[in-house]
């Protein structure tokens, strides 16, 4: 019985550590669960026919976890292929040392060796799943796109296992010495309390690794909002500057009616004749093919009150970039650019738009009050809650650097500039 559960363990170590070294989804359920029952059963047959180890077996289950994991890897063959080797290899390799290790401690072979049933021979198996779980947790997490708390957190699950190992070792080593009927049951007692430690351990894991998960969630969730109520405030500055336009024309309207009152009708067509071209830009900041692009600056730097503006150069043709990425890059330069002049007394934020053989060069700068990049090259946020804030600049490098582009920050004669590189029409 003891050796039928330890089979089944194997199965479920080694499949469920390719699903989660190929952070595959719930969607493998079924698979994953077919998988481990045809792992078992072959191990079953194995030790039935070939007990002990045999090479034959071996290769046969590093197939079927090499099928799996070529199932559910999404193309990712060469990552399959690591997997499953790794898994083999650390199999191999850990059942060796932790069987050589006894082995000094135990002269009869017997009481360790596939079928004894012996306390030992259990406690020797409890040690080598221990390790295996921890092992594999380790090399999952380390070499996973997670965070640094993650890796610390597999760390900290394999030191956990190191100890709960060694209290076994030494439960195994007093069962080996006293083998009577006194000692036996409070030693498997004690095993049993090592194996719950261990079980508890991983839970507490798990509950801790999907709180960060929720908790992740939530800022995406908190980030999300926080857009929304900027297009909300954008929306707001539109309607705004819509109403100063409304303005506008009401007083040039009132100036017209007073001039054809007074019967100035040189005087009123020569107004109407000036006011003419004022109308072509009133609203606007710029006029350009690209609909979005005059939106963003039109909404943003219109309504903006004792702030100068000025726009340069011509735009270009940026019908290759997809408008969500053009939102992500001017959106947040834009609005980087008034969040930094918003409490200084000169406001200045200028835009120009040039070209350099194929490449796309647009830059923004606005008036500083100090040195930004002198204490902070990075560009981090120096804010309290810089966890929700101050993400633009990281949001604008990772688009530009996918569009194949570079971002280049520096600052000179009291003005904060952000120099964007994009390449000439990119391919889709």
């Amino acid at each position: 019985m003891i050796e039928i559960i330890a089979s089944f363990v194997d199965a479920v170590i080694c499949i469920f550590f390719i699903r989660a070294f190929l952070n595959r989804d719930k969607k493998n359920l079924p698979i994953t669960i077919a998988t481990v029952l045809i792992y078992y059963g072959i191990t079953l047959i194995g030790d039935r026919f070939l007990p002990g180890f045999s090479v034959v077996i071996t290769i046969v289950l590093l197939l079927v976890s090499f099928v799996y994991a070529l199932l559910i890897c999404k193309k990712h063959y060469i990552k399959a292929i690591i997997c499953t080797c790794t898994y083999k290899i650390v199999y191999i390799v850990s059942s060796s040392l932790i069987f050589a290790i006894i082995s000094m401690i135990f002269n009869d072979y017997g009481i360790m060796m596939q079928g004894s049933g012996s306390g030992v021979r259990l406690t020797m198996l409890l040690i080598h799943k221990v390790f295996l779980t921890a092992s594999f947790i380790l090399i999952v997490v380390l070499f996973s796109k997670g965070e640094i708390n993650d890796k610390l957190t597999g760390v900290i699950v394999f030191a956990i296992s190191l100890l709960t190992i060694i209290g076994l070792g030494v439960t195994m080593v007093v069962m080996g010495i006293e083998q009577n009927s006194k000692t036996t049951l409070p030693l498997l007692f004690q095993i049993i309390v090592f194996v719950l430690v261990n079980i508890g351990m991983y839970l507490l894991v798990y509950r801790v690794r999907k709180l960060e998960k929720q908790k992740y969630e939530l800022k995406l969730l908190n980030d999300k909002y926080e857009l929304q109520q900027g297009k909300y405030s954008e929306a707001i500055g539109v309607w705004n500057n819509v109403r100063k336009v409304q303005h506008d024309i009401k007083e040039h309207l009132t100036m017209i009616n007073r001039l054809l009152h007074d019967n100035r009708i040189d005087d009123c067509k020569e107004y109407v004749d000036n006011l003419i071209p004022v109308t072509n830009t009133m609203g606007k900041i710029i006029s350009s093919d690209n609909l979005v692009l005059d939106y963003l600056i039109n909404s943003k730097l219109c309504a903006l009150e004792n702030t100068e503006v000025i726009i340069s150069g011509v735009v270009g043709d940026l019908s290759d970039i997809d408008n969500r990425d053009l939102v992500t890059i001017f959106g947040n330069i834009i609005d980087n650019a008034i969040e930094a002049i918003s409490e200084l007394d000169e406001k200045r934020i200028e835009i120009l738009f040039t070209k350099q053989d194929e490449n796309r060069i647009i830059i923004c700068k606005n008036t500083i009050g100090k040195s930004v990049l002198e204490n902070n090259r990075e560009m981090k946020s120096t804010k309290k809650d810089s966890g929700s804030h101050g993400l633009g600049h990281m949001i604008v490098e990772e688009t530009v650097v996918r569009l194949g582009g570079m971002i280049h920050y520096s600052e000179s004669g009291g003005m904060f500039c952000v120099q964007i590189v994009l390449p000439g029409l990119i391919k889709k």
